[in-house]
């Protein structure tokens, strides 16, 4: 699978026309690709420590999209190594950082769940 996919969707119906609120909301991303950048901390929450990585995405137009992704610990004891295949699942998260004296808005991708290529695994 060669390709970066962001999905998000939310559906709602109003109470106007007689309808139940329902609030369905659905914020997954799920990328294929290169590790690009090693780890290095950023923050810690809980005693739980995150660090955050870039992974090089390949585009059908055969352009690279480079993904800031965020992980716990717990997922980067999978043995993580520059030039690796993975695969990320996760959410889209955004946050405000100040960044040369102004306001920026940053995404990432959070993962949740982080599968190595099983064919590099049986490489190393």
């Amino acid at each position: 699978m060669n390709e970066g996919v962001f999905r998000s969707s939310i559906n709602m119906q109003s109470k106007r026309e007689g309808f139940p609120v329902e609030k369905e909301y659905e914020n997954s991303a799920t990328i294929t690709g290169k590790i690009c950048e090693a780890p290095v901390f950023t923050h810690s929450i809980f005693g739980e420590a995150f660090y955050s990585f870039k992974v090089e995405v390949p585009r059908l137009s055969e352009y690279t999209d480079i993904l800031p992704v965020t992980a716990s610990e717990r997922l980067l004891n999978e043995g993580l190594a520059m030039n690796s295949l993975v695969t990320i699942v996760g959410q889209v998260r955004s946050y405000n950082k100040i960044i040369d004296g102004a306001n920026r808005l940053v995404l990432t991708v959070f993962a949740r769940d982080l599968l190595l290529d099983p064919v590099q695994q049986g490489d190393n």
